[in-house]
């Protein structure tokens, strides 16, 4: 019998379009600006973003460092994307979500994972005790990261224009 992947998911208005936060959010570049785990992107494919993008990037979930890597696996402008990604004792499947609210945007991202596939039920323990309040308290900063960063960057350009 298969256990549930346990899930963690974080939303958050943002005072922008969605276009203005959809094209923020598909930069693959401009994830360790607002993900704190995240320390570089190493590598993404050549070409326009879509399904297919290979994304490498080099992350500090806990004590180690880890490198991801993730495929783009469904990309629906402006709305949402999907990104499958492993590391080397995980799998993730990370949807970014992106509506009209009001005059503004609802961000929202999910991430279904599963921790040490092969170690089970150990990797079920762990991803219970450790990596859900690690991923939960990482996916608050990064939303309320993306929110800042893109206003400010859209105060600052209507100030310019």
């Amino acid at each position: 019998d298969d256990m549930e992947m346990p899930t963690s998911t974080a939303s958050i208005h943002v005072d922008a379009s969605p276009d203005e936060v959809f094209d923020f959010v598909s930069d693959p570049w401009r994830i360790p600006e607002y993900v704190s785990l995240v320390l570089e992107i190493l590598e993404v494919s050549d070409g326009p973003l879509g399904v297919g993008t290979k994304i490498t990037e080099k992350a500090k979930p806990g004590p180690f460092k880890v490198t991801t890597h993730w495929e783009i696996v469904e990309y629906e402008p402006p709305h949402r994307h999907v990104w499958r990604g492993h590391q080397v004792d995980m799998e993730m499947t990370l949807t970014k979500s992106v509506t009209r609210e009001g005059s503004g945007t609802r961000y929202e991202q999910w991430m279904d994972y599963r921790y040490m596939p092969r170690f089970r039920p150990l990797g079920w323990l762990l991803e219970k005790l450790v990596v859900d309040r690690t991923v939960k308290k990482s996916f608050e900063g990064v939303v309320s990261g993306i929110k800042k960063t893109v206003e400010s960057e859209r105060q600052s350009s209507m100030g310019a224009s």
